[in-house]
């Protein structure tokens, strides 16, 4: 982990160098595909704008009705 730190140019951002570290760990440990990854990554991030859309949705219509 400290090697994949230290091997990051200053150009990167704290966040791309984390997923990168996580994601280097999942494919050794978990076996994970890149493209399995980042689909998973994909799915839940797309889940979770859905799920605050509804969330939203429900509070715009309970805050409607007098």
């Amino acid at each position: 982990m400290k090697n994949n730190l230290l091997n990051l140019s200053k150009n990167q951002s704290i966040p791309f160098a984390i997923s990168k570290i996580f994601h280097n760990f999942a494919v050794r440990k978990v076996g994970l595909s890149k493209v399995r990854m980042d689909n998973l990554l994909n799915n839940n991030a797309s889940k979770l704008i859905n799920y605050s859309n509804l969330k939203n949705k429900q509070w715009l219509k309970k805050s409607l009705k007098w």
